[in-house]
């Protein structure tokens, strides 16, 4: 429990007695509430712990959780959707992985956009405040990048667990999890290098202004 309360918790794959744990880190919108104390940007990163054994599984989180709140509203109906089976322990902590690694995808989209905006109204009058929220994107890029990395280690473990792997749905579904898990690191990566480009540029534009 204490782990899931620690935002710079390393993801982990671990057995305890009767009962695995796998802990990931999940991609998390900042609110308004939680600018004042957020280190991260506009977006950051949140524990989320799962608990399971061969009959039973518990997700845990620390207030609300970007991840869980997907599959509430995605299914508003468990026992009737044909997306996931609660019944099907492998299978749903391997949907909660997929879900996860579509939801920094989601995410990263939307700091695009941010990156274009911000890179738009510095073109036409450099400003502070746009270099700042570059700064606080630049900062959700490096807790995105470590949080996709560390999970990447998580997911390779699983892989190797039979539990996870009793048929060839399971397997595809492994598939997806590390192409989608893949694709968000070269994401950040690019978008990381982008926010650097640009305020190479506009630092060399700002000094030539100064010299004139």
């Amino acid at each position: 429990l204490a782990s899931i309360k620690d935002i710079d918790e390393i993801p982990k794959f671990e057995k305890y007695d009767d009962f695995y744990f796998i802990l990931i880190q999940s991609p998390h919108v900042i609110t308004e509430e939680e600018q004042e104390d957020s280190v991260s940007g506009d977006y950051s990163v949140a524990p989320l712990g799962i608990l399971y054994t061969d009959k039973y599984l518990i997700t845990i989180s620390e207030g609300r959780n970007d991840v869980v709140n997907y599959l509430k509203l995605k299914l508003k109906n468990f026992n009737h959707n044909h997306i996931v089976s609660t019944e099907n322990i492998p299978q749903f902590i391997l949907k909660l992985l997929l879900f996860t690694s579509k939801i920094y995808l989601r995410y990263l989209k939307v700091i695009n956009n941010k990156i274009r905006i911000a890179q738009s109204l510095l073109e036409r009058s450099p400003q502070n405040d746009e270099i700042i929220h570059l700064m606080d994107l630049e900062k959700s890029l490096v807790f995105f990048s470590t949080s996709l990395r560390s999970n990447h280690i998580v997911i390779e473990k699983i892989a190797k667990r039979k539990f996870f792997l009793e048929n060839e749905e399971n397997e595809e579904l492994l598939d997806d999890i590390r192409d989608e898990n893949k694709q968000a690191l070269e994401t950040v990566s690019v978008y990381t290098r982008i926010i650097a480009n640009i305020s190479s540029t506009f630092s060399s534009v700002i000094s030539n202004n100064l010299n004139q």
